[in-house]
C-alpha cells in the first residue's frame, strides 16, 4: 500500500518497472499526478491493483479509463477526484466484509470520451460495483452495450446525463441500489420513470435510494419510482422546485429518520455520510442556494444530527 496526503511539492513522472507491485494506492491532495504518471503506475502494477484513489488530480482525463481497462482488470475501487481537501470524508469505502467495491471518477473533466468509458465497463463488467462520475460534465450518455450485473452504486452528480442516458442505465444496471443524480438539469420525469422499466431488461427495480436533489423533476417521478421499486427507502428531493410540498415533506421526514437512526443499510449509510459532509463543509453545492424555506429548515435539522454524530473525514479502511 502507498498512501500520501497533500504532497504538493512532490514530482512523480512514473513508477519504476522493478518497483514493488502495489495493491492499493491512495494519493490524496496530490495534484502532481499526470496522465503519463498514472499510466506508468497502472501498467507496472495493473495485475495486482485493487484500489486507486487520486484526489485533486487536475491533469487526468478519460485516457485513464483505457489504461485501466487494458492493465487493471482486477481493480475494485477507483477514485479520481478534483476537490478541496476538506471533502476527503466523502472518499470512503466499506469494510471488506461488506463486499462493496467502489469505482469513483469525480473531477471537472469535460473531455470524457464515451468510447473510453465503454472500454472501462467492458473490461470490468463482472466486478464493478460502485461507479462515481460526479462533476464529469462531458458525460451525457451511458454505455449500454455491456451488462453490469454487479453495479450497485452509481453517482452522476452535476453531469449532463439526459433521459436517453437514464434509459441506458435501466438496460445494463439491473442490480442498482443507490443512484445519485444531484444537479443533473438535463433529465426529466420521462427519464426517471424509465429507470424502473426497460424493453430489454427488468430495469432498476432494486433501487433503495435515489438522490434527485436540484433536478427539474415533479411528483410524477417519485410516484413512478415508488410504484415500481418495492425496496425504495428514500428519494431525496431537496431544491426540487417542481415537487409538491407534501411530497417533499414526506421524503424529508424519511431522510431525517435515517440521519437520526442506527443500524443503517449500506445505501442509507452512503446517504447519511454525504448529507452530513454537505452540512459541515462550508462549500455549498449550486442547488443549495435555491432551497425553499422549508428545505432550509429541514437542513437545520440535518446539521444538528450531523454535529451530534460527528461525521468522519478520514478514509475508512
Amino acid at each position: 500500500t502507498l498512501e500520501l496526503l497533500d504532497c504538493r511539492a512532490l514530482t512523480f513522472s512514473g513508477w519504476p518497472r522493478d518497483a514493488v507491485a502495489l495493491r492499493k494506492v491512495f494519493l490524496n491532495g496530490c495534484n502532481f499526478v499526470t496522465n503519463q504518471a498514472a499510466s506508468s503506475l497502472i501498467t507496472v502494477c495493473g495485475d495486482t491493483l485493487e484500489k486507486i484513489i487520486f484526489t485533486e488530480a487536475t491533469s487526468l482525463d478519460s485516457q485513464i479509463f483505457r489504461d485501466l481497462a487494458r492493465h487493471a482488470q482486477r481493480l475494485e475501487e477507483l477514485t479520481i477526484k478534483y476537490a478541496d481537501s476538506s471533502y476527503y470524508g466523502y472518499l470512503y469505502t466499506f469494510a471488506a466484509a461488506d463486499a462493496w467495491c467502489p469505482c469513483s471518477f469525480d473531477s471537472d473533466c469535460t473531455s470524457v470520451r464515451l468510447r473510453d468509458f465503454q472500454a472501462l465497463t467492458e473490461a470490468l463488467w463482472s466486478s464493478l460495483r460502485w461507479l462515481d462520475l460526479a462533476s464529469c460534465r462531458g458525460i451525457s450518455s451511458f454505455p449500454d452495450a455491456t451488462s453490469l450485473p454487479q453495479l450497485q452504486v452509481l453517482i452522476l452528480d452535476k453531469t449532463k446525463i439526459n433521459d436517453d442516458g437514464l434509459r441506458g442505465i435501466s438496460q445494463v444496471a439491473t442490480s442498482l441500489r443507490y443512484l445519485s443524480l444531484q444537479d443533473c438539469r438535463a433529465i426529466s420525469d420521462d427519464g426517471v420513470a424509465a429507470l424502473a422499466t426497460s424493453d430489454v431488461s427488468d430495469g432498476c427495480t432494486s433501487l433503495e435510494l435515489v438522490d434527485l436533489k436540484g433536478t427539474p423533476v415533479t411528483d410524477a417521478s417519485l410516484r413512478a419510482l415508488e410504484a415500481r421499486c418495492p425496496r425504495l427507502h428514500l428519494v431525496r428531493v431537496d431544491s426540487c422546485r417542481s415537487v409538491s410540498g407534501k411530497m417533499r415533506s414526506k421524503h424529508n421526514e424519511r431522510a431525517r429518520r435515517i440521519l437520526a437512526g442506527g443500524n443503517l443499510s449500506k445505501c442509507e449509510r452512503i446517504f447519511a455520510e454525504r448529507k452530513k459532509i454537505e452540512m459541515i463543509d462550508p462549500n455549498k453545492s449550486s442547488s443549495e442556494s435555491d432551497e425553499s424555506e422549508n428545505d432550509q429548515e429541514e437542513d437545520d435539522d440535518y446539521a444538528i444530527e450531523a454535529r451530534r454524530s460527528g461525521a468522519s473525514y478520514r478514509r475508512r479502511r
